[in-house]
C-alpha cells in the first residue's frame, strides 16, 4: 500500500485516532514494540505553561475539555495512552491515562472532536483500584484537588462511620485536607446519637446540613471558597444536590434512596468537574457503597489512626487485633478499624488464590 497517497494517509490517520492502548491484551506485536519505544521516550511531564484546558469527564477513549479563557468552550477530545504515557517507575498502572481535573494540551478539533497532545504533572490524586481489574490497576478519580468534602448523610442512607474513615485514609495517604458534610439533618431525631463528633477531636472540620431545607449551605461554601474540592461518599447522601445548590444550576440526575434497602442507588456514573461562579473547581464523584484504599496494610494502618499512636499497647508492637490488654479496644472508631483490617486480609487472601 502506498502511504503517500492522501487517501491513505486520512485513512491511516483516523484509524490511529480510533487505536487505543488500553486495552493491552488486543496490541499486536509491531504495535506493543512502537508503544514500548514511545513510552521510554517520554521522560518528562507536559511544562505547565503549555497547557490550554483542564478535563472535564472521561469516557473511553474521549474526554471533555474546557478550554482556558477568554475561549473557555468545552470539547471533546481524543485520547492515546501510548501519547500521554510518561516513563516512570510506579508500582500501580491507571486504567485511563486522564482523569477529571487535568491539565492538557489539546489540538483544536478541525472536524468533530480535537486530540489530548500532552498531559501535565498532578499536585494530588484520590485513587482507588480499578473495579474489574488486578489489585496494581488504579482507577484516578480526581486529580489536582486540595480539599476533600467527605458527604454523609444522618439517615437514608444511615451515618457510615467506616467509609467516612475509609475517605480519610485515602485523603491522608494523597495529602488532601478533609472536611466532613452531614446531611439531612432535617431527618434527624432527637434519640439520634450524634457519631459524627468524634472527628471533631481529631481536627476535622464537619457541618451539619440539609440541602432539602437550605441549612449550612452558606457555612460550607465560604469554607471551600478559592479551593480545588472533590465531593465524595456514599450512594444517595445527597453529593450532586449539594453541589447543584452551591453553584444554583444543575449538575446532574438527583436520585431517591430505595424503598427497600434504604441505600443510596447510583444517578452519577462517572467523575465530573464543574466550575462556580468564581470558577472554582469543584468535582463531582460517583457514590460509592465501599471505598477500598491503595497502599494501605496490616502494618501501616494504624498510623492512619492517629488516636492510636499514643496508645501504650501501640509502643509495645500491638496490632490492635485479636490481642489481649489491646487498648484501642475502647476507642469509638476501634470497629471501623477492624473492619478496615480484616478487609485488607480478605484481599491478600483472593491475591493469594490469583497467583
Amino acid at each position: 500500500m502506498n502511504s503517500s497517497n492522501p487517501k491513505n494517509r486520512s485513512q491511516n490517520k483516523i484509524q490511529s485516532l480510533v487505536e487505543d492502548w488500553l486495552d493491552g491484551d488486543q496490541t499486536s506485536n509491531e504495535r506493543r514494540k512502537k508503544r514500548d519505544t514511545i513510552k521510554v521516550s517520554r521522560e518528562r511531564f507536559l511544562d505547565p505553561s503549555k497547557a490550554n484546558a483542564t478535563v472535564i469527564e472521561v469516557f473511553p477513549k474521549f474526554c471533555n475539555v474546557r478550554l482556558d479563557h477568554p475561549d473557555a468552550r468545552v470539547i471533546l477530545c481524543h485520547y492515546k495512552r501510548a501519547r500521554l504515557q510518561v516513563s516512570q517507575k510506579e508500582q500501580y498502572k491507571e486504567r485511563s491515562p486522564v482523569a477529571v481535573g487535568d491539565r492538557v494540551l489539546v489540538s483544536l478539533p478541525e472536524k468533530k472532536h480535537g486530540v489530548v497532545l500532552g498531559l501535565c504533572q498532578r499536585s494530588s490524586t484520590l485513587s482507588r483500584p480499578a473495579p474489574g481489574h488486578d489489585h496494581n490497576v488504579v482507577h484516578v478519580i480526581a486529580s489536582n484537588i486540595d480539599l476533600m468534602v467527605i458527604v454523609a448523610s444522618v439517615h437514608e442512607p444511615e451515618f457510615s462511620q467506616g467509609l467516612v474513615d475509609r475517605f480519610l485514609i485515602a485523603s491522608q495517604i494523597s495529602e488532601i485536607e478533609p472536611i466532613l458534610c452531614v446531611n439531612k439533618v432535617d431527618l434527624m431525631s432527637s434519640e439520634d446519637k450524634k457519631q459524627w463528633e468524634v472527628y471533631s477531636d481529631l481536627g476535622i472540620k464537619y457541618f451539619e446540613m440539609s440541602v432539602k431545607e437550605n441549612v449550612g449551605i452558606d457555612n460550607l461554601k465560604n469554607s471551600i471558597a478559592n479551593r480545588h474540592v472533590v465531593f465524595c461518599g456514599h450512594s444517595g447522601v445527597g453529593k450532586t444536590s449539594l453541589l447543584s445548590s452551591l453553584i444554583q444550576q444543575d449538575v446532574g440526575k438527583v436520585g431517591q434512596v430505595s424503598s427497600h434497602s434504604k441505600k443510596g442507588k447510583h444517578t452519577t456514573t462517572s467523575s465530573k468537574l464543574v466550575f462556580s461562579e468564581n470558577d472554582e473547581q469543584w468535582i463531582d464523584t460517583p457514590g460509592v457503597k465501599n471505598f477500598r484504599l491503595i497502599g494501605v496494610t496490616l502494618e501501616n494502618l494504624s498510623s492512619f489512626f492517629p488516636e492510636m499512636i499514643s496508645l501504650d499497647c501501640q509502643k509495645k508492637g500491638c496490632n490492635h487485633y485479636q490481642q489481649e490488654n489491646c487498648q484501642a479496644k475502647e476507642l469509638i472508631r476501634y470497629e471501623s478499624y477492624i473492619r478496615i483490617y480484616e478487609s485488607i486480609i480478605e484481599e491478600q487472601k483472593l491475591r493469594r488464590k490469583k497467583r
